[in-house]
């Protein structure tokens, strides 16, 4: 789960879901996040990261990143998903 610091005045940060490109159904979510350098134990570096998965429970796999803005990740996310 994220532990970092951000602020933004447009915020993506949190969880979404996924929507369908063709039929705009929703299909699962996915968390974006800051993470600091420290926080990512894999060591891509500090930056926007989103993982797969539902509110409280873990992530499905490892989070994708760094992204330089938290809406370049929520954008990969959608594209991804």
């Amino acid at each position: 789960m994220c532990r970092g610091d951000y602020s933004h005045q447009i915020n993506y940060e949190g969880y979404h879901s996924f929507e369908a490109q063709e039929t705009d159904e929703r299909s699962g979510s996915f968390e974006v996040c800051f993470l600091k350098l420290e926080d990512a134990p894999w060591r891509c570096g500090a930056g926007w990261y989103w993982a797969a998965g539902f509110p409280g429970c873990l992530w499905d796999g490892d989070p994708m990143g760094p992204f330089d803005t938290d809406k370049e990740a929520y954008d990969n996310a959608q594209d991804v998903g």
